[in-house]
């Protein structure tokens, strides 16, 4: 507990520094906002946002890291439904979801900027589609826990085979289909439709 704790007091230091940071850009009143002013305003409003959700995460990453490691095989009776392997299920099905959303988040993110819109603008739709994902990774994760306390073992092997394959979609299939001719045609700033005012 002491190690959370210390993280705690280390990330709430590193927020009050970014708050003293950005007070200090801000008492110069610069016409224009600069590069650096832009950075830190940015990473205070993503801290502030998921500041709970960051204390959590440390709290329950921290308490449960392992400390030593040894060799184990998995036995189980696959007709039953298994506490553990719900468990791995439920975390892996948060980290999917969050690994099949966040590149198109980042693909969203590009295609707004190619349509040079407000970053301003850019960053508050980005912020929500964050705050969606991760809530509906959760949702949908702990709805996974619940389901798979129901079914039997097999089954949810058969889940987490295809949580694997979803894993590993973004850096084979999805790349290759994204690299392709016909695709960087379609998706090319210059076949989207422009911006109204």
């Amino acid at each position: 507990m002491e190690v959370v704790l210390l993280s705690w007091g280390l990330v709430l230091l590193i927020q009050i520094a970014l708050k003293f940071i950005k007070r200090s850009f801000a008492k110069k009143k610069a016409s224009s906002s600069t590069e650096q002013q832009v950075v830190v305003e940015k990473l205070v409003n993503f801290s502030d946002s998921l500041s709970i959700f960051i204390y959590i995460a440390l709290y329950f990453l921290l308490r449960n890291f392992p400390i030593a490691w040894q060799p184990h095989i998995f036995t189980g009776d696959v007709s039953i439904p298994n506490r553990t392997l719900n468990t791995i299920t439920a975390i892996g099905t948060f980290i999917t979801i969050l690994w099949l959303d966040i590149p198109k988040i980042r693909h969203k993110t590009r295609l707004a900027r190619a349509q040079k819109i407000d970053e301003k603008i850019i960053f508050s739709t980005l912020k929500d589609m964050v705050k969606e994902t991760l809530f509906s990774a959760t949702i949908v994760g702990l709805g996974a826990f619940y389901i798979t306390n129901h079914i039997p073992c097999a089954f949810e092997l058969s889940i987490f085979t295809l949580e694997i394959i979803s894993w590993i979609s973004p850096l084979t299939l999805d790349k290759l289909i994204l690299s392709s001719p016909v695709s960087k045609k379609a998706l090319s700033p210059t076949n989207l439709p422009s911006q109204k005012d």
